[in-house]
């Protein structure tokens, strides 16, 4: 079972570091000349909901890797 989590948490911090990613970059496209993109991505509630997000697709994966190893098992 804590492989299932270790599994799930790798997996969400690999998808919300390439979500900040390209934010960082969308942001960066739009506005090449202006400072901070951490105030547009955190002050202006994005942050929130990525940091969401990322909790529910934490849970998707903890489903996921659970019915495959449930395959695993049966099969």
């Amino acid at each position: 079972m804590c492989e299932i989590l270790v599994k799930a948490l790798s997996y969400t911090l690999l998808v919300y570091i390439v979500s900040i990613l390209e934010k960082t970059i969308h942001y960066w496209l739009e506005h090449p000349l202006l400072g901070t993109w951490q105030s547009h991505l955190f002050v202006h509630g994005k942050g929130a909901m990525l940091l969401a997000h990322s909790i529910y697709i934490y849970f998707c994966f903890v489903g996921f890797f659970f019915i495959h190893f449930l395959v695993e098992i049966v099969w």
